[in-house]
């Protein structure tokens, strides 16, 4: 009787086998799904009618100290001494759309548009220098 059951078991299995290598022409008995992707978002796209001028690279220099002191006894409870320095980069632009001409007398006459800061000034994060 159990041997009956087991070969009746095993023609089910191996019939089931068979159907699914057929159906789907792979059987595996472990899938292993991948997944693998890349997010990019996109937010605006607006044209600029800016010009840059110039950009100044300087090193920055941060730097705070203070004392926290008992009141009336003056003895210092805690002290910090810190200083952060960075290059920095600003870029100087012009708005196209302010840059004005007028010819007079066989003469070509530029007026000159107000000179903006580009913000936020960039920071170059390989040069961070820290000091506590």
């Amino acid at each position: 009787m159990i041997s009956v059951l087991k070969a009746t078991t095993a023609f089910i299995f191996a019939s089931i086998i068979v159907y699914l290598i057929y159906q789907y022409k792979t059987f595996h008995f472990l899938e292993t799904d991948r997944y693998s992707s890349s997010f990019s978002h996109f937010i605006s796209l607006k044209g600029a009618d800016e010009f840059v001028i110039s950009e100044l690279k300087s090193a920055e220099k941060f730097d705070e100290h203070w004392d926290k002191k008992i009141p009336n006894i003056g003895v210092v409870v805690a002290k910090v001494d810190a200083e952060i320095s960075m290059v920095a980069s600003f870029k100087y632009y012009v708005k196209l759309g302010e840059l004005k001409y007028t010819i007079e007398n066989d003469t070509l006459v530029f007026n000159v548009p107000n000179l903006y800061l580009s913000k936020p000034v960039a920071y170059d994060s390989s040069t961070i220098q820290i000091k506590c």
